[in-house]
C-alpha cells in the first residue's frame, strides 16, 4: 500500500513506475554497499564495543550457586514451583521441576543453572 501511494503521488503513469523501479534498485544497491563497507569503516569501530567482560578479568555477573549442588535444606515456604528455602544456613530462592513441596519439608539441590537453584523433596527421591 505504501508503494501504491508513492505510485499515485508520482502521477500514476509509466514515468511513476520507472521512478519507483530506479529508486528500488538504487536503494538495494546502496544497502549492499553499506553492508559490505560498514564493518571495516571507522564509524563502525566507534559504534561497536570490542572489549569483553570475563571472569579472568574479575567481572562476575552474579553469585555462583554451584557450591550448593547436592546439599540438603528445608523449604521455608511452599514451593509451587518457586519459593524460599534454607540451605547451609542461608535463605535462598529456589525452584522445583514442577512439583509441590510443603513448608518445613526436607529438600535437596539437584541442579544449578546460573542463578537458578533447582530442588526436589528428599522424601520423593526414592519414588
Amino acid at each position: 500500500s505504501i508503494i501504491a501511494s508513492f505510485f499515485m503521488l508520482l502521477g500514476g503513469n509509466e514515468q511513476a513506475v520507472v521512478w519507483l523501479a530506479v529508486s528500488f534498485v538504487l536503494s538495494v544497491a546502496l544497502f549492499f554497499l553499506f553492508l559490505r563497507r560498514l564493518p571495516t569503516s571507522a564509524l563502525w569501530n566507534r559504534l561497536i564495543l570490542k572489549n569483553t567482560s570475563s571472569k579472568q578479568d574479575g567481572f562476575i555477573t552474579g553469585p555462583d550457586y554451584g557450591e550448593y549442588l547436592g546439599h540438603e535444606g528445608i523449604a521455608l515456604t511452599q514451593l509451587r514451583p518457586g519459593g524460599s528455602a534454607e540451605i547451609d544456613g542461608k535463605k535462598l530462592d529456589v525452584l522445583t521441576c514442577g512439583e509441590f513441596v510443603r513448608p518445613k519439608e526436607k529438600i535437596v539441590v539437584i541442579k544449578v543453572e546460573g542463578s537458578k537453584i533447582f530442588v526436589k523433596s528428599v522424601y520423593k527421591e526414592g519414588v
